[in-house]
């Protein structure tokens, strides 16, 4: 072992029954190394609890019936051979995982660097961690990015532990719109795509999937990308975001692409076209009556397409001469010139990849962490403040005369901001609170935007997806209001106040 190995295995405790409910939290591997030592001498997890199952049973950092990840530094033991692994057990029952030695890597230099927006996606309608998936996106944009690993979900639509391909990798079967607000209340807005090394793609979404390595996966706020096995070939995918469009780039290693269309929901009307400038497809997307209608607008390079609309499906694949393919989604409530236009404003996929770290780097730029936290504390605190900043979502789109929306209300587009995808009775302690001491200077808007609740409807939202739904108790967004004109946040208090009494 050498200086910055660690060790890592992840260990999954079942819950026991009574008072034993807990008894497999008693675990831990044990090392001994080719000099006699043994890891009961310095060897402690990232929590600073010592690798011995009595110890990691006492200090409560294991959980049940979830899987719990263990990570250790070698640093100590540098120029030792683990000779034996040996699996300590107390009691009860549970699984076990991701046995590795591993280089820690070099710390990244910015918070940014330390994000990884796949942390709780360990998650199922049977285990929730919350609202838990590798978004991409701008802070409090207007569409969010994501990979499905199953592109039927429109509410985990990405489980880290789950869908499998058929060699038992993780696979992915799309890349996506994407305006999920919680699993529990379910997307809206989903317009896939997925890249296919084939001429003639089966585009059924279990055939289309294609399986992948974790080191190959990097999950930022700002991006995702993975390299995806396509039997001889294999294609680097990029993801990343602007306000209300997507870019994404898929790269072959040797063979012209394929490019699959897919929904969720259905397609109420498609056009699509093909000439020297490239391939265009409009579409009109339609979830349920309670959300509104999306326009989505996709400019691709040349290609040939394979496209049908019935039954409002559309499916097939767009055919491309080139092994190399930027696709650029602009999605709209408004109407499909909107959605052209939130394409075009957005730029090309450097373009829109420069902006987001931009405006990544400067919104994390609002705290200063000291140099000597923990890799663990880095983590969680990095993809804490990722998660913040992701939510509430813009509702507004940006027009020449400036900000304008569809109400979710009645239907009616009208000049202003609206602020959607927040739950009030979830946020109300947490998330508000921090983000008015955080940045003063634009949750002021925000609530702007949910004041606007009031104006359409009469009320402001509970849980707004994007407007609202009949979810949870109480009116909490009295509290958030009074909380934010209690921090000297500047926002229209008296309708505020109106909407409270």
């Amino acid at each position: 072992m050498r200086p910055g190995d660690e060790f890592v295995y992840d260990w999954f405790p079942v819950a026991g029954d009574g008072d034993d409910r807990c008894a497999a939290t008693a675990f831990a591997l044990e090392l001994v190394f080719d000099d006699g030592s043994t890891s009961a001498r310095g060897a402690v997890d990232q929590h600073g609890t010592p690798l011995d199952a009595g110890a990691q049973a006492a200090a409560k950092t294991h959980w049940v019936d979830q899987w719990n990840r263990r990570i250790v530094d070698l640093g100590p033991f540098a120029g030792r051979t683990i000779e034996t692994v040996t699996a300590v057990l107390h009691g009860g029952r549970g699984f076990l995982d991701s046995v590795a030695v591993r280089s820690a890597g070099l710390r990244p230099a910015t918070l940014l660097g330390w994000i990884d927006t796949r942390r709780g996606t360990h998650a199922s309608d049977r285990f929730s961690r919350g609202n838990n998936a590798p978004l991409v996106t701008v802070p409090h944009g207007g569409v969010f990015g994501i990979p499905m690993t199953d592109a039927s979900a429109g509410n985990w639509p990405y489980r880290y532990h789950a869908d499998r391909g058929d060699d038992a990798r993780p696979a992915l079967q799309a890349f996506a719109t994407s305006h999920i607000p919680s699993p529990w209340i379910g997307d809206r807005g989903v317009f896939q795509l997925m890249p296919s090394p084939l001429r003639e793609p089966d585009p059924g979404r279990a055939a289309r999937a294609l399986p992948f390595d974790r080191e190959s996966e990097e999950a930022g706020p700002h991006r995702y990308a993975v390299t995806l096995d396509a039997g001889a070939s294999r294609i680097d995918a990029l993801l990343t975001a602007s306000d209300f469009a997507l870019g994404m780039r898929f790269a072959a290693s040797d063979a012209p692409l394929s490019v699959i269309v897919d929904h969720l929901g259905e397609v109420r009307a498609a056009t699509w076209t093909s000439d020297a400038d490239g391939v265009r497809i409009d579409a009109l997307l339609f979830d349920h009556e309670e959300r509104p209608e999306h326009h989505v607008h996709v400019l691709r390079p040349p290609g040939e397409p394979h496209l049908s609309l019935e039954g409002g499906r559309l499916t097939g694949w767009v055919a491309f001469d080139a092994a190399t393919v930027d696709a650029r989604i602009g999605i709209s409530t408004i109407d499909a010139a909107q959605a052209r236009a939130n394409l075009e404003r957005a730029g090309s996929v450097d373009d829109m990849l420069a902006a987001a770290v931009r405006r990544w780097t400067e919104r994390l730029a609002v705290l200063e962490v000291p140099g000597d936290l923990s890799a663990d504390r880095m983590r969680s605190l990095a993809g804490s403040l990722g998660r913040l900043f992701s939510y509430p979502n813009a509702h507004a789109e940006p027009g020449p005369e400036g900000a304008r929306y569809r109400s979710p209300v009645d239907g009616v587009v009208r000049p202003g901001e609206y602020s959607a995808n927040n739950g009030f009775w979830d946020t109300y302690r947490t998330v508000w609170p921090l983000l008015a001491l955080l940045t003063p200077d634009t949750v002021g808007d925000l609530a702007d935007g949910f004041v606007q609740h009031f104006a359409d409807a009469g009320w402001v939202a509970r849980w707004s997806a994007p407007g609202p739904v009949d979810s949870m108790t109480g009116t909490t967004s009295d509290t958030v209001f009074a909380e934010l004109a209690e921090a000297g946040v500047d926002f229209r208090l008296g309708e505020a106040y109106r909407s409270a009494l």
